[in-house]
């Protein structure tokens, strides 16, 4: 079984599924980890609770899925590059959104908002110019 949830409702899951009738040995479960909060302890199942001992046994079906970001200084070089591109297409994006809605009284549609955004270019703060072709 695939499950993806917080790391404290997942534990209770497998509290209960040990309690329960079933054939554990039958049974692999996937916890999808987003944010590898389970995993900062070292323990996933530890709450320092009248469960932990339940809870433990559980966890022998239990495979942690989870994303752990590289640390090399490249990886990061990069990942500041594409949040400072993103953060730029959006500046680029609300003034053409400002000047739109400074010329119309109501909400502008889409796509008079994206055709603003044609042929003009957005000089970045720490990054790149932005610039959005009508093609």
């Amino acid at each position: 079984m695939f499950v993806c949830c917080l790391p404290d409702i997942f534990r209770k899951l497998m509290v209960e599924f040990r309690r329960a009738d079933l054939p554990h040995e039958q049974y692999v479960f996937f916890f999808i980890d987003v944010f590898a909060g389970s995993l900062k302890h070292g323990e996933p199942w530890a709450r320092g609770d009248k469960d932990d001992a339940v809870a433990r046994d559980a966890f022998q079906n239990v495979k942690i899925l989870t994303y752990r970001e590289p640390q090399n200084p490249e990886y990061r070089e990069f990942m500041n590059i594409i949040a400072g591109g993103f953060y730029d297409g959006l500046m680029l994006y609300t003034h053409a959104l400002n000047e739109t809605m400074s010329l119309s009284a109501g909400r502008p549609a889409g796509k008079v908002v994206t055709q603003r955004m044609w042929n003009r270019t957005f000089h970045g703060q720490r990054f790149f110019s932005v610039s959005v072709t009508k093609s």
